[in-house]
């Protein structure tokens, strides 16, 4: 039996002749790069807004950290107190 007959497939199907997942590419060198630069871009802005997002809620966060810390649950009563208090 030949490796091919073997191997497992991750993702996709070789039962209907469709290519699995990393099997083979039909696109250039160039444009693996290009893919690969975009998709590093897009992740790289999504890391920046989640931090940014995270920094300027810092105070509250760790406001509600410390409650769940010491309650293990916020309710929603808890939890409006806790935004009220933030401002």
């Amino acid at each position: 039996m030949s490796y091919e007959k073997q191997r497992k497939t991750f993702l996709g199907s070789d039962q209907d002749q469709r290519p699995v997942l990393g099997d083979r590419r039909e696109y250039s060198e160039a444009t693996a790069e290009t893919m690969d630069r975009e998709v590093r871009a897009i992740v790289t802005a999504a890391l920046d807004r989640a931090e940014q997002i995270l920094d300027q809620d810092r105070e509250l966060l760790e406001t509600m950290a410390e409650r769940l810390l010491d309650e293990e649950v916020i309710d929603r009563d808890g939890l409006d107190e806790i935004l009220a208090a933030s401002g």
